[in-house]
């Protein structure tokens, strides 16, 4: 079982680590990771700044797409931290 998560190449290098950092984490501490791989790599996107592939679980990978999408968007409201 593998995540692919496809990051758009306009987006900056602090924004593509903070969405690696983030990945970690959860593969660490949600159950809904734990034991998966999942790769961050840069490539074309069709919409947006990210696209999220998760063949086996769907439901995951909305999830996932919308973990990275709030970590994003509230790191411009709030101090940097490992997460975004």
């Amino acid at each position: 079982m593998c995540i692919n998560i496809t990051v758009a190449e306009t987006v900056s290098d602090d924004v593509f680590a903070r969405i690696e950092a983030l990945t970690h984490a959860l593969r660490k501490t949600d159950t809904n990771f734990m034991g998966l791989a999942i790769t961050v790599a840069w490539g074309k996107v069709r919409s947006g700044t990210i696209s999220v592939a998760d063949a086996e679980d769907p439901i995951r990978e909305a999830l996932l797409r919308l973990l990275i999408e709030d970590a994003l968007a509230t790191s411009n409201h709030r101090p940097c931290t490992a997460l975004g």
